[in-house]
């Protein structure tokens, strides 16, 4: 075999493989497990009342899959009787009763809460931020009148 058809074929057939020496920590595997966690947790929410009771258990059954696959934040396997799940009927609620709705995932969510300058801020409520307006309204006594300004800039043009 002549030497320029030997490394045409040695150049074709190598390929480098290197070895993965960033290795993520636990810490951050959690932080990413939480997140495909509470998109399990979203899909179940949001498709689950709309589903026929076996489609509901395949649902069931995927977010069950996807659960035992985080084997960092859950140490046993979920287990659950699938068959059980499509035969099962919740019972009716009164009619009278006007069924809560629960909150929406992103509401509840920890990504929501956020850290600036080592403080802890947190997305207020409308009941809360209309609260904040009205005692921002009250001219408490002692202080100056505002004179305008939002952010540095003079509302309205007149400067």
């Amino acid at each position: 075999m002549e030497f320029s058809v030997a490394r045409a074929q040695w150049m074709q057939s190598f390929k480098a493989q290197w070895p993965n020496l960033l290795t993520e920590p636990d810490s951050e595997k959690v932080k990413t497990d939480d997140v495909k966690l509470k998109a399990i947790i979203a899909v179940v929410e949001v498709f689950g009342p709309m589903l026929d009771p076996e489609n509901k258990a395949t649902l069931i059954g995927w977010a069950q899959d996807n659960v035992n696959e985080n084997e960092i934040m859950f140490q046993s396997p979920l287990v659950l009787d699938l068959d059980a799940i499509a035969e099962y009927v919740p019972p009716m609620q009164d009619m009278e009763e006007e069924p809560t709705k629960p909150k929406p995932f992103a509401a509840t969510d920890s990504a929501m809460r956020r850290e600036v300058r080592g403080r802890v801020m947190r997305r207020l409520s409308n009941d809360e931020l209309e609260d904040l307006v009205a005692m921002m309204q009250k001219q408490p006594e002692g202080l100056p009148k505002p004179n305008g300004h939002i952010n540095g800039r003079v509302q309205n043009g007149s400067r």
